[in-house]
């Protein structure tokens, strides 16, 4: 069952959605303000591919994501490693590790310092699992995503979103 997270700028709240199949080119509502969403690229999905290959995300700084990033190039990398990640061993760290490499150099994002030492104790053969749980709040639970676009400054930091901890059907 494909999951989502999106983000509504108007109440600075992430919010979490499940689908019977996957819709990558839904668009709903924030459950709270009405407000329109913008997908979001969650931690799990850089970390758990098979659970993200449907993910896209906005194309301007406001919403957390990074300055310059191109919204097309990204659909463009999740779409050619799809098949990989259909058929990758996900129990294997370092392919996981190696996914992560290749998708940085096809979208032109430069990971994060935390994503970079969580990949090396991936390739290290580290569960990720409990690379998670050790780094959890340095991966992105403030808010900053694991990646930024090379060559162009990270935006100052926000104070993180609130998560509202239910489920929506998309």
């Amino acid at each position: 069952m494909p999951l989502y997270e999106f983000y509504c700028a108007r109440c600075h709240t992430v919010f979490n959605f499940f689908a019977r199949q996957p819709r990558p080119d839904a668009e709903p509502v924030c459950p709270d303000c009405g407000g329109a969403l913008r997908r979001e690229v969650s931690v799990f999905s850089a970390l758990c591919p098979k659970g993200g290959a449907e993910r896209a995300a906005g194309d301007d700084g406001d919403d957390g994501l990074p300055p310059g990033f191109d919204e097309q190039r990204f659909g463009q990398a999740l779409e050619s490693l799809a098949g990989e990640v259909e058929h990758m061993d996900d129990s294997n760290p370092a392919a996981v590790s190696r996914l992560m490499r290749k998708f940085s150099a096809m979208t032109g994002l430069e990971l994060n310092e935390q994503m970079e030492t969580a990949l090396r104790r991936m390739e290290g053969g580290e569960d990720p699992e409990s690379i998670e749980a050790d780094m959890g709040a340095a991966l992105g639970e403030d808010d900053e995503l694991p990646f930024a676009v090379k060559g162009v400054p990270r935006a100052p930091r926000r104070p993180p979103p609130r998560r509202d901890p239910q489920w929506y059907d998309l």
